[in-house]
């Protein structure tokens, strides 16, 4: 799993992942993933699809949506601001679409051209209008064989977004269940519940996940030490950051780190 839920400041990432896992979440960015061996399960608005190779998903921004690989998966991942999406996005941030998961036959192959010339180029700098050049050939394939529908958001699905986008936002600041529903105007038993039932999982878990997330880009792709990492991230003590990292991940942060350098 790949650090990537977290809005940076970058107009785009990108990323190959193997096994990827991750909680309920959303962002403000566009997301694209294309599976290129494998599968997994992409969970949309609580509504799961198992996804094959050559299948494509396009994750609308503040869409929550979560992933879970069972067996074993390789994945593209492209994450960009809707300012790189030029004429799309209108469509992209005031509609939503229910099954935005395009089978092998309706992936054009202009889409794969673009995103194997993003992904295989990941560590060169590329123009922003280069970006928006690929981005948009993605987007006008793919949108042929999307059915759009205007957004309504009601009262609850609002607190979960804007639950969701808050801790996007200040994962690594000292928070808790109470403080949180307090910036929320809501009392911690209704967000609890709002974890419980919307989210899939409570606030201690979702909280960790994202901060683990985080030290598992910071491993990978940079120099610091894991005591900073830790520390970075918004754990108290490198004691804490290392059993939770183990609980999430499967394995220490040094062997983490060691793993994705030898790749």
């Amino acid at each position: 799993m790949i650090a990537f839920y977290e809005n940076f400041d970058h107009p785009y990432r990108t990323f190959w992942s193997h096994n990827m896992n991750f909680n309920a979440h959303l962002q403000k960015q566009v997301e694209i993933l294309y599976v290129l061996e494998g599968e997994l399960s992409v969970t949309i608005n609580h509504n799961s699809t198992l996804v094959k190779p050559n299948e494509l998903v396009i994750i609308f921004p503040n869409t929550v949506h979560s992933y879970e690989t069972k067996n074993y998966s390789y994945v593209g991942l492209l994450i960009f601001d809707t300012s790189l999406t030029g004429d799309f996005a209108n469509q992209l941030i005031k509609y939503k679409c229910s099954h935005p998961i395009l089978s092998p036959k309706q992936v054009h192959p202009d889409i794969i051209y673009c995103i194997r010339a993003i992904l295989h180029s990941q560590d060169e700098p590329k123009s922003l209008g280069l970006m928006k050049g690929y981005i948009s050939v993605i987007l006008g394939r793919a949108f042929e064989h999307l059915t759009l529908e205007k957004i309504i958001y009601s009262d609850h699905t609002d607190l979960t977004h804007k639950t969701l986008l808050y801790l996007a936002e200040h994962y690594k600041d000292s928070l808790t269940l109470a403080g949180l529903a307090q910036v929320l105007g809501t009392s911690k038993y209704h967000l609890s519940r709002i974890f419980s039932n919307k989210i899939g999982c409570n606030f201690n878990t979702y909280l960790n996940t994202l901060r683990i997330g985080y030290a598992q880009h910071l491993l990978a792709n940079d120099s610091l030490s894991i005591t900073d990492i830790a520390f970075e991230c918004g754990f108290e003590s490198q004691r804490t950051f290392n059993r939770t990292f183990k609980e999430i991940s499967n394995i220490t942060p040094s062997q983490y780190r060691k793993q994705m350098h030898t790749m």
